[in-house]
């Protein structure tokens, strides 16, 4: 449905974008458009694009069926194109076809052209395979393969997945099967790590986990930021883990996310402390040493535990062997630290050997 609120080009542009998910970068890249022309479209510079045919083909990247491709045309001014569209569409595609000369566009174009003549709901039908019970739904899919065409079930996938008003396990289950189909790109990933639905994250963590797939160093501090990941005990520094393994980076990443940030939960702050601790790379100290604002015990007396190791191990650098004591300290003088427990045994007992590394240095 065309929202009524979007009249103008730039606003049905954001509403068709969001519906698939798709950026700017990837319109441009799959269409040839210059990013800066529909970045001037996307806020309200141009009103009316210097061809009707670039609109044609963004419709076609977009996959938009006939009625949102009309509405587009009308609202960039286009009322003429729009009613040819309306009575013959092939024929309006067929000329913008004469303009291009990319193969895959082409391909692209005469696919959308087939599609345009499909009178089935295939939206629907995707969504109907997906809400089906878990045991269910995978085979469901499967027969689904031989009612729709591959491209028809991946724009599908795309649109309910990137729904926000979509329920979230439904959401979660059209984003593995993109996994699966290799058909998530690193703006989709941005997008996907951004989420701030609770539920929706912790199977994308599942999802994570599972796969095989190896993200950027950004998108790891991406997802990393992500402050609405639930209260409790995630298991998002297992699943990070993974992920920097994967990459071969390091504990670093977690250094301007979790470790300077107020607003996570605890929980997942510990949860990341547990897994620097288990990474023990070169970083490790280091970022260790930004969790200054940690007042939980279990935390403070693992890295005390993690801080006397790496000393008596003789793995320390003098700069390490500094902001651990540093932090040590603090943790004894802040007030958080119950007397009499073992926190302070070993806080005390950490203070006392980097004390002692320092004064040998």
């Amino acid at each position: 449905m065309v929202n009524e609120n979007n009249e103008d080009l730039a606003g049905q542009l954001k509403q068709f974008r969001s519906e698939i998910g798709y950026s700017l970068s990837q319109i441009s890249k799959k269409s040839g458009i210059p990013h800066e022309t529909l970045k001037n479209w996307s806020n309200g510079t141009t009103k009316t694009p210097q061809k009707s045919g670039d609109l044609i083909i963004v419709a076609c990247i977009l996959s938009l069926d006939k009625l949102k491709t009309v509405s587009l045309l009308r609202a960039a001014d286009y009322s003429e194109i729009a009613k040819e569209f309306e009575q013959s569409f092939e024929k309006v595609i067929d000329k913008v076809k004469e303009e291009v000369n990319d193969a895959k566009l082409l391909e692209r174009l005469s696919y959308w052209t087939s599609t345009l003549k499909i009178k089935k709901n295939t939206r629907d039908m995707v969504r109907q395979v997906l809400s089906a019970p878990e045991v269910d739904y995978l085979n469901h899919l499967e027969n689904l393969s031989k009612e729709c065409t591959p491209q028809e079930i991946e724009n599908d996938l795309r649109v309910i997945a990137f729904d926000i008003t979509e329920n979230s396990v439904i959401r979660a289950r059209a984003l593995r099967e993109l996994v699966s189909l290799n058909k998530i790109e690193s703006d989709d990933w941005t997008k996907i790590l951004q989420q701030t639905d609770t539920e929706l994250l912790e199977e994308i963590l599942h999802i994570l986990s599972e796969s095989k797939i190896c993200l950027s160093e950004e998108h790891l501090k991406v997802f990393l930021a992500n402050t609405n990941f639930p209260n409790k005990t995630t298991g998002l520094g297992s699943v990070i883990i993974k992920l920097i393994r994967r990459g071969g980076y390091t504990s670093a990443v977690f250094e301007t996310t979790v470790a300077t940030r107020y607003r996570h939960a605890w929980e997942v702050k510990y949860d990341c402390i547990k897994s620097i601790i288990k990474l023990d790379d070169e970083d490790s100290v280091r970022v260790l040493a930004k969790f200054k604002r940690i007042t939980y015990w279990q935390p403070r007396q693992q890295m005390a535990e993690y801080f006397l190791k790496r000393s008596r191990e003789g793995r320390l650098s003098v700069e390490e062997k500094e902001m651990a004591l540093e932090l040590v300290t603090k943790f004894l003088t802040d007030g958080y630290t119950r007397p009499r427990t073992p926190s302070l045994r070993l806080l005390k007992e950490a203070q006392k050997a980097l004390q002692g590394e320092m004064q040998k240095a």
